[in-house]
């Protein structure tokens, strides 16, 4: 009986790293804090700097505030030379 707890148990953590990647975000001067996600009213605090491992979800969000954060500042020179 042992057994079968322990081979579930390694079945579980086997796929929560199949569903997880490992990220390192920046820490740099602009970024110093650690990084806050939330996911279906899950909180993940992700250390800067650091290699962790993540939900895939949570990396998509990453990755998405980090191409939206580029956006926007292409938007915004384009608009700075258009007054200047």
């Amino acid at each position: 009986m042992a057994k079968t707890a322990e081979k579930e148990l390694t079945e579980e953590i086997q796929k929560k790293e199949s569903d997880s990647v490992l990220v390192k975000l920046p820490k740099d001067r602009e970024h110093q804090d650690d990084y806050y996600a939330c996911l279906n009213g899950k909180t993940y605090l992700i250390q800067r700097g650091k290699e962790v491992r993540v939900p895939k979800a949570v990396a998509m969000i990453i990755e998405n505030q980090e191409r939206m954060d580029a956006l926007a500042l292409e938007r915004s020179e384009k608009a700075s030379r258009k007054f200047a």
